[in-house]
């Protein structure tokens, strides 16, 4: 900001929303999103622009203001339609899911992550398997259909790299009526990270 470098600042901004974690706050990374959207759109990046607003959707449902997320996510799903790329609308469908998922229209839910996994599996398969897992691990919770997800989150995410990827477990293994074992996944957190 202090040299001027609207380039470089918008790529430092775009890292900075990449890197997160738990405890992050939601209002200064909204500003940062808020600003890089700014930026883009002066210099016509739809690149910089897209994860701008993909920010700004997942971060204006994170502080509460739903109706702010559903008008930032129609935004960003027109920059993904000038894009035309497979990453891009990958992500707008797991937006999609995550809204469908949010407003309890779960058969619909269910259709959009299948339409996700279609449109990432050949540009990213193992992204389109890992969001579909966690996509009906969460559907799983809501209706109780077919459990098989859990046995199939729990192998996915137990090696990955954030320790708190386990988290939905926890929930999982107590609607199965496992609490020894959510009891055990919860000891080897560390709490104070959420």
């Amino acid at each position: 900001r202090r040299v001027g470098d609207r380039d470089t600042l918008r790529y430092v901004l775009a890292v900075s929303l990449a890197l997160y974690g738990p405890s992050d706050d939601f209002t200064n990374r909204l500003a940062e999103a808020t600003e890089l959207a700014e930026l883009a759109t002066q210099a016509h990046d739809l690149e910089s622009l897209a994860v701008a607003r993909r920010w700004r959707t997942i971060l204006l449902f994170q502080i509460s203001d739903a109706a702010g997320a559903v008008a930032e996510q129609r935004a960003f799903d027109q920059v993904v339609a000038k894009l035309r790329q497979p990453t891009w609308s990958w992500w707008s469908s797991i937006l999609d899911v995550f809204f469908l998922c949010v407003g309890g229209r779960l058969e619909d839910a269910q259709r959009a992550i299948a339409k996700a996994e279609d449109i990432a599996r050949p540009v990213m398969p193992w992204g389109a398997m890992a969001y579909g897992v966690g996509a009906r691990l969460y559907l799983w919770l809501e209706t109780g259909e077919d459990d098989v997800w859990v046995d199939q989150y729990r192998t996915m995410f137990s090696l990955h790299p954030d320790p708190l990827a386990v988290t939905p477990l926890v929930r999982a293994e107590c609607e199965l009526g496992n609490l020894d074992a959510a009891r055990e996944i919860l000891a080897r957190l560390d709490l104070r990270a959420l």
